[in-house]
């Protein structure tokens, strides 16, 4: 392994560490249903098409229900999914036959979802198809959904009030299209104001209006040699300093460090939350 520097660098790597506030699994909802278990430990366990089967004592997963696709869940071809900070609502990105968002209650005390709404690609919420990605806001007023084909970031609203019968539902608001890019991850910084995209060969940075959810398109970073470089993935640092991207390029695996200026007056034409002192960790 080696380490290669561009521009500043610190003598060390930044610990890597997952700071997504929405806790998301990639490929862990099958295309037919959602399981829903409750984790008492980390036991072995096979799961099946519709239940699970413990192999050990301790730390036994309880099965606790399953649900299927259907017209209104909209889980064919489920993506990824997130948990609300409050632990009140989990949200589902699927892109099988047409993109859709379904947002469904948990009960926190049994872990059971209970279906809320779901909103598919349609003339009036246009850009689903190719979800690929989705971020609840840090205020958890808005979800945002990334699609890689035909890139965009759509926001959607989230009911808030805790009174309300439509509690955690979810409206389309806005879609902003990012032309001729590619986009599959996004995370979005503590402030709620700045986010970052990844799709190959480039990193993208957007500001965020913390007030309505809309994105705004700032600029593109290349990472150093962009033309053999595949970067599908990224996140942020806990402390809202650093941004780590991976590339899944076979021909020579990386992950690349930046650092967010976060400078309030910057200098030198940069902009406050742009990425500089690109580090290299190659294989």
């Amino acid at each position: 392994m080696r380490w290669l520097n561009r521009h500043q660098t610190k003598k060390e790597a930044p610990q890597m560490k997952s700071r997504k506030m929405a806790a998301r699994v990639v490929g862990a909802v099958s295309i037919l249903a959602l399981l829903v278990l409750l984790v008492l430990g980390l036991p072995s366990a096979t799961i099946q098409a519709d239940h699970v089967q413990i192999t050990s004592g301790e730390g036994d997963l309880t099965f606790i229900q399953r649900i299927a696709n259907s017209g209104a869940t909209r889980l064919d071809g489920a993506r990824t999914l997130a948990i609300s900070q409050d632990g009140e609502h989990v949200y589902v990105v699927a892109n099988a036959s047409v993109g859709a968002i379904t947002a469904f209650s948990r009960d926190s005390s049994t872990g059971k979802l209970t279906f809320i709404n779901s909103i598919i690609n349609s003339s009036s919420a246009q850009g689903l198809n190719g979800a690929s990605d989705l971020v609840i806001s840090p205020s958890g007023e808005y979800v945002y959904v990334v699609t890689g084909s035909g890139t965009s970031v759509i926001t959607f609203s989230r009911d808030t009030d805790v009174g309300s019968s439509t509690f955690g539902a979810l409206t389309y608001k806005s879609r902003l299209i990012v032309s001729g890019r590619s986009m599959q991850d996004l995370v979005v910084s503590a402030d709620g104001e700045h986010g970052y995209g990844v799709g190959s060969r480039r990193i993208m940075h957007f500001l965020i209006n913390a007030s309505t959810g809309e994105f705004t398109f700032v600029k593109e970073f290349r990472p150093s040699n962009d033309s053999n470089v595949h970067t599908n993935q990224l996140t942020i640092s806990p402390d809202d300093q650093y941004i780590y991207v991976v590339d899944h390029n076979g021909s020579g695996n990386r992950m690349f460090s930046y650092s967010r200026n976060l400078d309030p007056e910057p200098s030198d034409g940069l902009e406050f939350g742009e990425l500089i002192d690109e580090q290299i960790f190659q294989d």
